[in-house]
């Protein structure tokens, strides 16, 4: 959709939404396409000569029908760097439920490595001398089991209030973009999700956030 608005200034205008297929496929290579002449160096010149021609023919007819929308596929007007920055907005966003999945990940593997080696633990737990590394150890398996859960509440809300903020039919635009920005930096810093990932792997425990103090 922001590629769409960035070439033909809108990505729900009529020459947007007849033509903007055509100007995908007239861009970009398919799998299907890229196997047919793969290893065929005169095939794939072929390819590119084919795609060139539909780019401008496509391109011809836009420029017919909506002088407009052309002058934003030939550069003299442009809109591409706010859609670049909706772009890297959106990665931002992105980046939290991303991580939230890694944590949940690491838990995984975590407890799942726990069980399997259950008999070592058990034979350390009879060493006493072992047995603050079996508390550690013990501390490991906590954090795998309560940090995944939080972020995984985390990740949902966040993945639901950023989806309603951006999404075009709010009308929300620009503002909807600061605000899913805004939303997401207050997640990582009530959440703490990096230092739950160290907690992981060191055991040590991450003071509880007023969120979780409230919920506990």
């Amino acid at each position: 959709t922001h590629w769409l608005a960035g070439q033909l200034g809108s990505s729900t205008s009529p020459t947007a939404l007849r033509y903007g297929p055509a100007l995908f496929r007239a861009k970009a290579v398919s799998f299907a396409e890229a196997a047919q002449v793969e290893g065929d160096a005169d095939a794939t010149r072929t390819l590119y000569e084919t795609k060139q021609k539909a780019w401008a023919q496509t391109a011809d007819k836009i420029k017919d029908e909506d002088p407009d929308a052309y002058a934003y596929l030939t550069g003299t007007r442009t809109n591409r760097t706010g859609e670049a920055l909706w772009t890297l907005a959106g990665t931002y966003t992105l980046a939290f439920p991303m991580f939230a999945f890694l944590l949940m990940m690491a838990g995984y593997l975590v407890i799942r490595f726990v069980v399997m080696t259950a008999p070592v633990w058990a034979t350390l737990a009879i060493v006493p001398n072992l047995q603050g590394t079996l508390r550690s150890a013990l501390s490991v398996v906590a954090a795998a089991v309560v940090h995944p859960v939080i972020m995984a509440v985390g990740a949902s809300i966040s993945v639901l209030t950023t989806g309603y903020l951006l999404n075009p039919d709010t009308g929300l635009g620009w503002l909807g973009l600061l605000l899913s920005v805004l939303f997401t930096a207050m997640m990582w810093t009530v959440l703490k999700p990096y230092r739950r990932l160290t907690s992981l792997v060191t055991g040590k425990k991450v003071a509880p956030t007023h969120i979780e103090q409230l919920l506990l």
